[in-house]
């Protein structure tokens, strides 16, 4: 009995010992992922861009989330492994998609802003007059629903991986970074300090003043030849298409798949994509361009990841 119990332990731990620490599904992603940091390294040091030193030990974070999860996953800790990895990878798409965003942000070519400001006025939309009147009720929720960007896909990741629904968590991943990726092959074409700026107005309080549009000094700076990226430079630079606009659509697909979580999860992206406008100051025109990007890439992103089991 001993011994047959010792012998099934050793032929577990070889099956473990075998296995892979790299999930198919991802592949995909890390294709897309390491484009987009080629082209950004590229770009930063071709045009001498350069971060602070305070920033030296940032890309050692998704190194250690990633190599984690294929640890995790070596030892078959499927769930787990994918929460670390879809970490690391989260966090490297950001590293990377700042940088490009920074390099592309040098490009000479003409601020877009009449343009755009022109296309929301043929729409019948005129953000100088329609957003000093939001009601005050809505300022706070809408100002907590632009900041949840910050939080979602962590918690949207967890939940999904930790649910068993891996192509789930994997799909959302992808069409982030598609998502991202055409938009920032975008936006050297349609560059923009976006409308507080352009109209010469102050966000509310509510909406974080002053320093809720810290984007267009960093946008004229950057334009106007610095190269040193400090903190209070790591802000949203693309107007159009709006991003956050596409990643509300996105994570409202993605919270889609949890039971309990469809309706919070539509009721707060709607309140994101709504609030891009008074709490990013985007156009309405940068809404209807993220919206239609998050419809692409979604597509795009449940064509690349398939289920590996299927044959």
């Amino acid at each position: 009995m001993v011994a047959l119990f010792i012998e099934r332990l050793r032929g577990q731990m070889a099956n473990e010992q075998r296995r892979s620490p790299l999930c198919r599904e991802t592949l995909p992603i890390y294709l897309l992922v390491f484009v987009q940091f080629a082209l950004g390294l590229l770009l930063f040091r071709l045009l001498g861009f350069r971060f602070h030193s305070e920033f030296r030990w940032g890309p050692s974070v998704p190194a250690i989330l990633i190599v984690g999860g294929w640890a995790a996953r070596r030892i078959c800790k499927e769930r787990l492994a994918n929460v670390l990895e879809g970490f690391g990878l989260w966090a490297l798409i950001g590293m990377s998609g700042i940088a490009l965003a920074i390099a592309l942000t040098a490009t000479p070519n003409p601020l877009m802003d009449a343009t755009l400001a022109g296309v929301d006025g043929r729409m019948g939309f005129h953000f100088d007059t329609v957003v000093p009147v939001v009601p005050n009720v809505l300022k706070l929720p809408l100002a907590w629903a632009y900041a949840s960007f910050t939080v979602q896909p962590w918690i949207l990741l967890t939940v999904l991986f930790l649910s068993g629904l891996t192509l789930a968590g994997w799909r959302l991943l992808c069409g982030l970074i598609i998502a991202l990726m055409m938009t920032l092959a975008i936006y050297p074409f349609v560059p923009a300090v976006a409308a507080y700026a352009h109209f010469g107005m102050i966000p509310d309080q509510d909406f974080g003043g002053a320093s809720a549009i810290a984007y267009a000094p960093a946008i004229e700076s950057i334009r106007a030849g610095e190269r040193l990226i400090s903190r209070d430079m790591l802000v949203g630079y693309v107007t159009f298409p709006s991003y956050h606009a596409a990643a509300a659509c996105l994570f409202a697909w993605a919270a889609w798949q949890v039971r309990w979580l469809r309706w919070p999860g539509l009721i707060l992206n709607l309140l994101m994509a709504a609030s891009t406008i008074p709490a990013g100051g985007h156009y309405l025109i940068d809404v209807v361009g993220g919206i239609a990007i998050a419809l692409v890439s979604a597509r795009l992103a449940a064509f690349c990841i398939k289920d590996a089991t299927r044959t």
